[in-house]
């Protein structure tokens, strides 16, 4: 991968407490070292983990990350929605948005990057898990940006989940259905 030009992908996670946002992080880090050199994850998350503020960044390098401290990014992922404005401007121009679109009332004002508006939770409710909404927004994200080959964040899903068939199912679904939407809102 990037044998001329280096790769590096970055992307920042917030939600709140419960909704997966470390998980899915730590899961994405540990995907990319499969593919690239250098990865970091850094989690930051409220005293109190369930409804308090859950913030993750992982960025991913063929070259040697000089910190893991960004004031902006390739892409956010935005799970509860409410916190969209916090973090629009987090995107570098030319970057991506992927935001639960359940209970959106902000819209992202600028004309200079990507938005992609999931119904990951309208998704995950047929699925008939909620717990897999960050999976279908993180499917729009290895979609939307083409990070990371689908095959390889599968792997990492197997790995997790390789005992509970019947959670590694669902979740296989949810970040598949993730995908083919990015696709298609991507035209």
């Amino acid at each position: 991968m990037g044998q001329d030009t280096p790769v590096k992908h970055e992307v920042m996670m917030a939600g709140t407490g419960g909704q997966g946002v470390i998980l899915v992080g730590q899961m994405l880090a540990t995907a990319a070292m499969a593919r690239y050199n250098y990865v970091t994850f850094s989690p930051l998350y409220d005293f109190f983990k369930r409804g308090g503020v859950s913030e993750c960044t992982v960025i991913f390098s063929d070259t040697e990350i000089t910190s893991p401290i960004l004031s902006r990014v390739e892409a956010v992922i935005v799970f509860e929605p409410s916190q969209l404005k916090a973090y629009e401007e987090k995107v570098r121009p030319g970057g991506f948005v992927i935001v639960e679109s359940v209970g959106l009332k902000d819209k992202v004002e600028r004309g200079d990057i990507k938005v992609y508006e999931v119904p990951g939770i309208d998704m995950a409710s047929q699925l008939g898990s909620m717990q897999v909404a960050n999976l279908i927004l993180l499917g729009a994200y290895i979609r939307a940006t083409g990070a990371l080959p689908a095959d390889v964040m599968e792997s990492e899903l197997m790995r997790r989940l390789a005992i509970k068939e019947d959670m590694l199912a669902t979740n296989k679904k949810a970040f598949g259905e993730g995908i083919r939407l990015a696709g298609e809102m991507a035209g």
